[in-house]
């Protein structure tokens, strides 16, 4: 009976991280100047990409957003950091589209403490943020200061569901 229960818990604990693991991606924290929070959940590994315009979004619409936080985002998981509320790479210097950042996780279950969006103007790739986020593209016409508080869209990208290792079988050579 001890074992019966031992392997029945197992099981279920075995559920539950399959579970968890296949619906939840992580997410990604803005804050504003006054700490209100808005969090991004990643999309599924696998899923289409997500892009979200902070300035004008029914579950995100934080004015003037000026740090970040990473929480367990998966392995090769992309991040594109831009003042343009459409996420375009083209900069301009007038309006906004002055700047953006790409990021790329490089560890399963990646965090990384609250950053400020103009210490990333700090870097250069292919340099290391923190601890499994490195800053893989970066471009900017202004500096770093003029980056506080202009963030207005990100866009999430996971990595696609990793192929399967068993090899193929075969039959033997005659």
């Amino acid at each position: 009976m001890k074992t019966f229960s031992a392997l029945f818990g197992l099981s279920i604990l075995m559920l539950i991280t399959v579970y968890s693991a296949s619906t939840y991606a992580g997410s990604i924290i803005f804050r504003n100047k006054n700490n209100s929070m808005c969090t991004i959940d990643a999309p599924k590994v696998g899923a289409e990409p997500i892009q979200v315009n902070l300035t004008n979004s029914s579950n995100c619409k934080e004015p003037a957003i000026r740090s970040m936080e990473i929480v367990d985002l998966p392995s090769a998981t992309q991040i594109l950091l831009t003042d343009s509320p459409t996420c375009s790479k083209t900069l301009t210097d007038t309006g906004s589209n002055w700047y953006w950042f790409e990021l790329k996780t490089t560890r399963k279950k990646t965090s990384l403490g609250i950053t400020e969006i103009e210490y990333l103007g700090t870097f250069s790739p292919p340099s290391m943020v923190g601890p499994g986020v490195q800053m893989t593209g970066k471009e900017s016409i202004r500096p770093s200061y003029d980056m506080r508080d202009t963030l207005s869209c990100v866009r999430i990208t996971t990595s696609k569901e990793p192929v399967s290792a068993n090899p193929a079988t075969s039959s033997p050579s005659k």
